[in-house]
């Protein structure tokens, strides 16, 4: 029975055997997985390992008495020569395993090779015999399973090494070891596939139809693979992709090595059997000739461990390809491919040294063939001190140095008896060296550019043949005159004395045997010769069974059943014995085989079925000549490929001409022939040129780290780019091939620099001509002068040649650059042109009014004026300030039923996107100035009214944000007017010119404060070295010197910052104190000032503010101020600054401060106004919100989209936006039942492992980028679920049955409304998280941070409910699959929201639990879906209460090591209790002892490590012994004081008029504390009934609901608030600020102070939300849960009432508490608002 077995099942019976010993569980067999997807989205059809690399690297052949050329490294004998000792002392010491002191003369071995060496250093270049040698591994492949700790169960991911009980930061257990991937993929993507298999769920197939579910598997994987395969061969014309991939997999060192310990024992006796193979050789050797029965007995020995050697080596072979088998127990394709690719490298790197010191001939899986120069040193003799002799070989000794300093496993693992591990190097790859051989004889391919791989003859000095691979001669079915051809061939290649004689000698045998079938055979008998030529061949299966099929076989074997009867081909197995046959002729050969057995029948049958199967009429009985009938060129033809696989070729290759002229060579032989020739006679290009490397510009500032620039240049077009590339790209060399350098001829400083942009309108199209300025007789005279006679190559020589085209290629340049000169010139004569005949003063006007309009035009400013639609712009072009109009009109788009006939002047027909995926039927587009929209747009809402319009779209979109994302920060104009019309603005991307910077403007700086009828104004020009200090008082104060003041505050801050700092000089600025007692006064000296400032009305002055009063108000009272541009710094100065005595010389320092820290501002203002495209002067206090939405809405056009821009809460949806009011008024989003972002929370008391709390960022942008990652993570797929358009138009069809004209399924899917929206927003953040990456931009990312604020932020112009609320559900999903991930890496979640995560590590230990959370973190950093999170560990505790993110409590122990060695633990106590805040601070205190004090002991109690059953006992015994007679005593000294805390709560909580009676204090204590205390499993029964002996104690009166702790039903939090000091987001919990000293909000992160009036106009329009969605809510049943759907239907149809989907109660808790929130901190007006709500809801 083991016999029949194959290797890989005695394989994995043995590792059962094993296993079973060692008490593993078997895994069960593997299955193949169907469907599996790569990480791109393409269906693997295969997968395996890349195996070992077999190469044939030489054809011909090679002798060891036959000299050969070698060409040595020098480099690689130097460092051979100076490693020998070592080299030869690790052969020794770990190879032969000899101790080094036993020897005597190593160092004169050292020294002998070192000699040896130093002569090849010498010498390098030899042309000496060679030695053939074959340099193996022996065992290679368990060898390497055995170094490498290699097992199928050693195979692990990342989260097993993250639950692992080793897991320290000292383990070095986890081994990273690469292999390559191969899979064949369709090219059909994921998308494509589930189409594809959505199509064949609709269809039905077979007889009777069935649905494709219902078919078995095995059908549907058919029809499923061909339905794929048309596909792809129609959509792709391929079927089938090959990717190969490098992979890194991890080894586990400490995995129980049972596998491991079977390969090396199975690897051990087979070493034992070698060893009684050995020595029962040398027994028989010695035995004596005539004594024959123990010759038997001792060749019977050799047969056997010979036997068992080589059966052991094919099982051990097999434990490497067993991992791969289908349906192996131990499965494992990453062992297979380790396997594989650390042999492949062992061999590679083997090979690089060969190929340095000799030539290496072949490459096997395991070894190499090479030949090395007879020089090299070899084998040597070492002594030992016994007397003994050791022989060492030093190529092996060499290749196996590499081996140990490559391949050593330096992290071996040796479980020891005492359960410990031992960490080791561990090596046992060594290579064999066998040989020298005399000759190696390699064949080559037929084929161009193909070698022949394992095929190989070699011989021993004695001429026996050593090893014999891959030839014909050990093949059955083989032509007979093939075998016999290569016997003698071979042979013969030990003949002659060099290349030419031993292929004569070779020559010899081919010609005999060509000559045997030239002859015909003449001198054979007829046996004989169909010995030789007759093919043999073998049919596995049945006649019947192939079918159609063409072969040689089977046209033998239907002729044998034609005269033998069909009985002899009915079973399978046949042997077909034939010769092919020269009739009937122009027939493939399949046709005409003739079987012998033909020629054994009478003479008439034979004449008969030849004459049959030939269709040659001349065979008759009498007349069958057998070698008229063969086929003889076609046997030459046999044996001519033979001859040139084998002689012709391999000669040829060795420069040998064709030493058997009758077989010739092949056409691509004789052209690579041809080929070398004429590569030795005519040189290569690229032996006359070299590639001179591209200079880079001497510049230091980085346009890519620095996104400020200079002024940009003169625009240069495609066409200039081309003429300068020309110029550029001729670079000269002289002789010795080296660049020539040469200075640049400069063009006349006098003359204009010009492009092709001004000449615009001056030069015509290329059929008009264009007169240049002619040249005279004379200077063309000297340039022909100048230019040598012609010469070529040919005639010449080449160095003349490129003298002379030096000399013309330098005069073609010249002539280029002047022909530019002179068509300016002739342009600025006027002569031959359309402007020719006017005057200097208007050639000069044109041409500035070109040049302008061909310049980049930086817009610094745009401002309202008091004509709608028209605006004052400040625009930068050419260095100078322009100031004009901007005529912005009104774009509406309007989505009519019918079709307009006729159009509108101003109106045309256009196709775009509509808001929420609304079907477009007749859109039409209207451009109206705003001064006449009034008038316009009444009339289309009386037809959107009467329902003729669906809808008017962007007529709520701010002209001014229509300027912005039209024009940008930088644009070009159409052409010059004094008012300009939007549309005559062309945007230039900020990636194609540098907006301006600091160094293009006159920098002013103003500063004004004002407190009471004080008022200090500060005016500083750094340019003009002038200061003014203005202040506005009463009576007269004294004031310090202000110019010293400034030079001593300017010398601090450069010793500080830097002189780099500042732009430019801002040294040696005067500073003037001008005294005033009112306003007025003081803003005329202001303006006086600013006109002194500005002489030219073009200077680029730009005006820096910082304002206590609103910039309107400053302007209007200083209106000089408006004619300039002005950039607003952003800065909210504190209140009450002038309260000081010397307010005065304070607020002077306080403006030079300013005035320093500006410059910082203006760099970080010009950087987002170039990166995001908005005038500086433009950005809003929270310009990030506007940058948002100006880059989203560029998109959104892009994209064909019509925007939904609005100032107001509501998106523009083209007027019906109020029909629907679900999106705004979602009760789940608006009220406060719970917190926003809470995901999962479990209530626990976790005290035995360590709980980690972790900050997660960057949720919204990785939730939306990883959007098709999320879907797919849910079993679905983007392509063909709702949010799909194309998947959304069939559905559209279905859900308009039976309804309006209009309706479509984003009417009821706000996923499919927002699809594309959604799409093309995850396209912004993409490009956005690129340019972070990329170019490492801080705009990009402050623009990604704050991607969710401005998402949900109602006051953002592109605000949209339904794209929150799908990126709401994303967010959620991915925080799901987030825990899911975490809870399989072996945490264990207790709370995860959007911002934050609590989770037990299942670790005791802090400093595994650390190890823990960073191996978690990284291991999520390398999954894509969650690669953009931003995981930072916040704490870490030991024991943790949970209840909810406002009730917890957590403790941490910090164990610290003095010098006298005595451990101190440091108690850390983090405690927040929302739920008993309103209690009484006694109470509050008493439950704060009780809780800590109980998970202080326990936790304690933990760290003495007891057991579960111990642990239980102590906190029960705790519970009985000191908490419940603690707690009857608090409730005692309760019951006392109750009237009193109840009526002290009700004052200082309840509102006037409101009354809780439900409220107890002494209930809600022991409410709260038996809460907390039941979350211990341990003691949650008896809690329970302390809980009710307590409530027993306070005879309460209280429904049975009221008894039991509920968490509130109202969290007050508001989201994303946003904060202008720090500029971050945080979420405000108004709840937490009742019961805190003092009214104010503040910020949670910088705590400063956040605006009453923000939040009272966030609860206000949050109580509007609430309030409509109440109003609008459902009604359902309270049995079945089905929604009501008859209006004034009072009972379900199951007979059952309906009630409210919000309770009536939550309602009124809810604003219950915004009323309690507005009446502690003052906010009248959401106070009277709620009030009104409550008595109108309560009538």
């Amino acid at each position: 029975m083991v016999l029949r077995k194959g290797s890989g099942t005695l394989c994995e019976a043995l590792l059962m055997v094993e296993a079973f010993h060692k008490s593993i569980i078997f895994p069960n067999k593997q299955i193949a997985e169907t469907h599996k997807m790569t990480k791109d989205g393409h269906l693997l059809e295969s997968e395996t390992y890349v195996g070992g690399h077999v190469e044939a690297l030489e054809s011909g052949v090679f002798r060891a008495d036959i000299p050969c050329k070698f060409r040595m490294d020098v480099e690689t004998l130097e460092q051979l020569k100076n490693e020998v000792k070592e080299t030869l002392t690790h052969s020794l010491i770990h190879e032969m395993e000899i101790d080094i002191e036993t020897l005597e003369n190593l160092d004169e071995v050292v020294t002998e090779v070192q000699d040896k060496l130093f002569e090849l250093v010498n010498a390098p270049i030899r042309n000496e015999n060679p030695k053939i040698y074959h340099l193996d591994v022996g065992a290679m492949y368990p060898n390497i399973i055995l170094t490498n700790r290699l097992q199928p169960p050693a195979v692990i991911q990342e989260e097993d090494c993250l639950a692992c009980a080793y897991n320290t930061p000292d383990a070095k257990c986890k081994r990273e070891m690469n292999w390559v991937w191969r899979g064949e993929l369709i090219p059909a993507k994921r998308g494509e596939y589930e189409r594809v298999m959505q199509q064949l769920e609709q269809e039905r197939f077979g007889k009777p139809p069935k649905p494709f579910h219902s078919l078995p598997k095995e059908q549907r994987l058919a029809i499923e693979k061909k339905r794929v395969q048309d596909y792809c061969r129609k959509a792709y014309g391929k079927l089938h992709l090959t990717r190969v991939e490098e992979k890194t997999s991890l080894i586990c060192e400490r995995e129980n090595g049972f596998y491991v310990n079977t390969v090396r024992t199975f690897r051990d006796r087979r070493y034992d059997y070698k060893a009684m193979l050995k020595k029962a050789k040398n027994d028989l050797s010695l035995i004596p000739s005539d004594d024959v029965s123990a010759i038997k007995s001792g060749q019977a020995r050799v047969v056997l461990y010979e036997s068992l050697q080589i059966a052991h080596k094919c099982i051990l072979n097999s434990f490497y390809g067993y991992v791969m088998r289908k349906g192996s127990r131990w499965f494992s394709m990453e062992m297979a491919g380790i396997v594989c690719h650390t042999g492949a490298n062992i061999i590679t790197e083997a090979r690089q040294l060969v190929e340095r010191i000799g030539r290496p001939l072949e490459l096997d899986t395991d070894g190499i063939w090479c030949l090395l120069p007879s020089s090299f040193p070899e084998n040597y003799s070492i002594k030992t001190k016994s007397g003994k002799s050791i022989t060492i070989s030093y190529p092996g000794a060499m290749l196996n140095a590499i081996v140990k300093d490559k391949f050593t496993n330096d992290q071996y693992h040796s479980l020891k008896d005492d359960g410990t591990y031992e960490i080791s190097s561990e090596n046992s790859i060594f290579f064999e060296v066998d040989g020298p051989y005399l000759a190696m004889i390699l064949p080559a391919s037929k084929e161009e550019g193909k070698k022949l791989k394992k095929r190989y003859a070699v011989f021993n000095f004695d001429g026996s043949l050593a090893e014999l691979k891959g030839f014909e001669v050990k093949r059955r079915g083989e032509l007979n005159i093939i075998k016999e051809f290569q016997k003698d061939v071979f042979k013969a290649f030990l003949g002659g004395h060099d290349l030419q004689s031993a292929y004569e000698s070779v020559a010899k045998v081919a010609d005999s045997w060509l000559d045997v079938l030239h002859s015909k055979g003449g001198n054979l008998r007829t046996d004989e010769l169909f010995d030789l030529i007759a093919e043999n061949r073998s049919m596995s299966r049945k006649l019947e069974d192939y079918g159609t099929q063409k072969s040689t076989s089977i046209t033998t074997a239907k002729r044998l059943a034609e005269f033998l009867g069909p009985d002899m081909v009915k079973n399978a197995g046949l042997a077909c014995r034939f010769l092919i046959s020269h009739y009937p002729p122009f027939t493939p050969v399949t046709e005409r085989t003739i079987p012998l057995a033909i020629f054994q029948a009478e003479p008439k049958v034979t004449s008969h079925y030849l004459r049959k199967w030939t269709l040659c009429d001349k065979i008759s009985p009498e007349n069958i000549n057998i070698r008229e009938l063969i086929d003889w060129q076609y046997y030459l033809e046999r044996l001519g490929s033979c001859i040139q696989k084998i002689v012709t070729i391999p000669a040829a290759l060795q420069g040998i001409p064709n030493p058997v002229p009758r077989v010739a060579h092949p056409d691509w032989l004789e052209n690579l022939r041809r080929r070398k020739i004429e590569m030795a006679a005519q040189p290569k290009i690229t032996d006359i040129f070299k590639k001179v490397a591209p200079t880079t510009p001497k510049s230091t500032r980085s346009q890519k780290n620095t996104p400020l620039r200079k002024r940009p240049m003169p625009a240069i077009f495609e066409d200039d780019r081309r003429r300068e590339n020309l110029d550029d790209e001729i670079m000269e060399i002289d002789v010795d091939g080296n660049p020539i350098k040469r200075k640049r001829v400069e063009d006349d400083s006098t003359v204009v620099p010009i492009t092709p942009s001004r000449l615009t309108g001056w030069i015509k199209k290329k059929k008009d001509t264009v007169t240049a300025t002619p040249v005279s007789s004379t200077q063309s005279q000297q340039q022909s002068a100048a230019l040598p006679a012609r010469k070529t190559w040919s005639k010449n020589g080449f160095h003349e040649w490129l003298t002379y085209m030096k000399k013309k290629w330098s005069r073609m340049r010249a002539d280029r650059k002047a022909h530019k000169r002179n068509l300016l010139h002739s342009s600025s004569k006027g002569s031959s042109t359309p402007r020719a005949g006017m005057t200097n003063l208007d050639q000069m006007l044109a041409y500035n009014r070109q040049r302008i309009q061909s310049e980049f035009w930086h817009i610094i400013q745009i401002n309202e004026t008091k004509t709608p639609g028209v605006f004052d712009v400040f625009a930068l072009v050419d260095g100078n300030m322009r100031r004009f109009m901007l005529n912005v009109p009104r774009i509406i788009y309007i989505n009519d039923i019918n079709e307009r006939l006729p159009l509108a002047k101003n109106g045309r027909r256009v196709q775009k996107i509509l808001p929420k995926m609304q079907a477009c039927h007749n859109l039409y587009e209207y451009i109206i100035d705003e001064t006449e929209l009034a008038a316009n747009i009444s009339e289309f809402n009386k037809q959107l009214c009467a329902g003729n319009i669906i809808g008017i779209y962007e007529t709520e979109i701010p002209l001014l944000f229509r300027a912005f994302v039209q024009m940008g920060a930088t644009c070009r104009i159409n052409s010059l007017a004094n008012t300009y019309r939007l549309e005559q603005f062309e945007r230039v991307l900020g990636s194609d010119v540098a907006y301006a910077d600091l160094e293009s403007f006159r920098t002013v700086f103003f500063y004004e404060y004002s407190q009471g009828s004080r008022t200090v104004i500060g005016l500083i020009s750094p340019k003009s070295k002038q200061g003014f200090l203005f202040v506005v008082n009463k009576a007269r104060i004294d004031l310090h010197n202000l110019t010293t003041l400034v030079t001593t505050e300017f010398n601090k801050f450069v010793e500080k910052r830097g002189s780099d700092y500042f732009p430019f000089d801002c040294e040696g600025i005067e500073m003037e104190a001008i005294q005033t007692t009112s306003i007025k006064e003081a803003a005329k000296q202001i303006s006086n000032v600013l006109k002194g400032i500005r002489i030219n009305p073009a200077e680029p002055i730009l005006l820096t503010m910082l304002c206590s009063r609103p910039s309107k108000d400053v302007l209007e009272m200083i209106p000089a101020m408006k004619d300039f541009p002005h950039v607003l710094i952003r800065i909210s100065e504190p209140p009450n600054l002038m309260n000081t005595l010397d307010w005065g010389n304070q607020m002077a320092k306080r403006v030079v401060h300013h005035f320093m820290n500006s410059f910082a501002y203006l760099i970080d203002y010009l950087a987002i106004a170039h990166y995001v495209g908005i005038p500086v002067g433009n950005l809003p206090e929270d310009s990030i919100s506007l940058a948002l939405d100006i880059i989203y809405a560029r998109n959104l056009q892009q994209h064909n989209h019509i925007l939904w821009a609005s100032k107001s809460n509501r998106p523009d949806f083209g007027g019906k936006e109020a029909d629907d009011l679900r999106l705004y008024a979602d009760w789940d989003n608006v009220s406060f039942k719970q917190h926003h972002g809470r995901v999962i929370n479990h209530e626990r008391l976790e005290q035995k492992n360590c709980i980690a709390e972790l900050e997660i960022g960057a949720v919204a942008v990785n939730a939306l980028i990883q959007n098709i990652r999320i879907v797919e993570a849910e079993g679905s797929s983007e392509s063909i679920g709702f949010v799909n358009s194309v998947a959304n138009a069939a559905i559209d069809k279905l859900v308009a049955k039976g309804m309006r004209p209009t309706t479509t399924i984003t009417d009821f899917d706000e996923a499919a409304s927002v699809s594309d929206a959604l799409r093309v927003l995850r396209h912004v953040f993409h490009e956005l998280i690129k340019d972070i990456h990329v170019n490492e931009s801080a705009c990009a990312d402050q623009l990604v941070i704050h991607m969710y604020r401005w998402m949900c932020d109602p006051k953002s112009l592109m605000y949209n409910p339904a794209i929150v609320s799908s990126v709401n559900i994303l967010m959620r999903k991915l925080c799901l699959l987030l825990v899911t991930e975490v809870n399989r890496m072996g945490g264990n979640v207790i709370y995860c929201s959007f911002s934050r995560i609590v989770l037990s590590t299942g670790n005791p230990e802090s400093t595994r639990s650390r190890l823990f959370i960073s191996s978690l973190i990284e291991s999520l950093s390398l999954k894509p879906i969650f690669a953009a999170l931003q995981l930072v560990p916040l704490r870490l505790w030991d024991a943790c209460l949970w209840i909810d993110p406002t009730n917890f409590a957590a403790i941490g122990f910090r164990e610290e090591e003095k010098e006298n060695d005595e451990i101190v633990v440091d108690e850390r106590i983090e405690m927040k209790f929302a739920m008993i805040e309103r209690l009484p601070e006694k109470c509050q205190k008493a439950f704060s002892q009780v809780v800590t004090g109980y998970m202080m002991l326990t936790a304690t109690k933990i760290r003495e490590n007891i057991s579960d059953e111990e642990l239980e006992s102590f906190c029960q015994e705790t519970l009985s012994n000191e908490l419940s007679p603690r707690l009857f005593q608090i409730t005692e000294r309760l019951i006392k004081i109750r009237h009193i805390l109840n009526s002290e709560y009700r004052e200082a909580n309840l509102v006037e008029g409101e009354d809780d009676p439900n409220f107890d204090v002494a209930v809600e204590f022991v409410k709260a504390i038996c809460k907390a205390l039941s979350l211990d499993k341990m003691i949650a029964e008896p809690i329970e009934n302390l809980r009710s002996q307590l409530i027993q104690m306070l005879s309460t009166n209280l429904p049975t609901s009221a008894l039991e702790w509920h968490p509130p039903s109202s969290v007050c939090v508001l989201e994303n608030l946003f904060c202008s000091f720090c500029n971050r987001c945080i979420d405000l919990d108004l709840c937490a600020h009742l019961f805190e000293d003092g009214t104010g909000f503040r910020c949670s992160l910088c705590n400063s102070e956040i605006s009453k009036e923000i939040i009272e106009e966030l609860l206000l329009e949050r109580l509007s939300k609430m309030v409509t969605a109440f109003t609008l809510q459902d009604k359902r049943c309270v049995q079945c849960k089905q929604l009501a759907t008859r209006f004034l239907a009072r009972y379900c149809e199951c007979s059952n009432r309906y009630e409210l989907v919000i309770p009536k109660s939550e309602f009124f808790e809810t604003l219950r508490t915004m009323k309690v929130i507005s009446k502690k901190h003052g906010l009248s007006n959401v106070e009277f608002a709620v009030q009104w709500q409550l008595n109108c809801f309560t009538l």
